[in-house]
This record gives structure tokens, sequence and C-alpha cells, in this order.
């Protein structure tokens, strides 16, 4: 007959550990992914602001509330879009490109 042993040895922890930080941190990248997606409002109000500033030839700013934080965008006459980074606005077409990290 065979002994049964009690506890776990110190492979089968580390195992259980490395399993655990693998998911820990997939988990953070599938949730920094969605975080990081701009609102779906956001493209035709850029759109509509570069349009506004062609037009008329005066920047126009607005803000976007994402997540709590506002932030800035400034379209300038000469068709340039300027905004904070974490929005993924292409500064020359004013359109939305989403970076990859």
């Amino acid at each position: 007959m065979t002994a049964w042993r009690a506890g776990v040895t110190l492979i089968e922890l580390i195992v259980v550990i490395v399993i655990l930080g693998i998911l820990a941190s997939l988990t953070t990248v599938a949730l920094r992914r969605a975080g990081s997606a701009p609102a779906p409002t956001l493209a035709p109000r850029v759109a509509a602001a570069r349009r506004e500033a062609l037009r008329t030839g005066r920047a126009v700013s607005f803000t976007v509330d994402e997540a709590g934080t506002p932030r800035a965008v400034r379209a300038l006459p000469d068709g340039r879009v300027l905004a904070d980074a974490p929005l993924g606005i292409d500064v020359r077409t004013g359109e939305i490109v989403h970076a990859s990290r």
C-alpha cells in the first residue's frame, strides 16, 4: 500500500504561481486595451471641429471626458488637430488611430 503524502512540493507551487502570473498579465493587457478605446462620438466631433476651423480660419477647441479625465482637443485653421496623446488622434488628418501598446 502506498503512503499518502500531505502538502505540495515546491515545484507544484511554482507552477501554480507562474500560471496565475500569466493570467494576471493577460487580464491587464485586455483591460488596458478596452479602456484606451476612444469614445464613439469622438470622431464626428473632431471632424466637425476641423471643418469649422478650416471654414472660419480660427482655432476650435473642445474637451472630451475620458474615464473621468478631461482631455483637450484643438483643431487649427491649417487642418491640424492637436489632442492629448491617450485620445489617439492623428495630428495631420484628425482621424482616430489606435496605437498598439
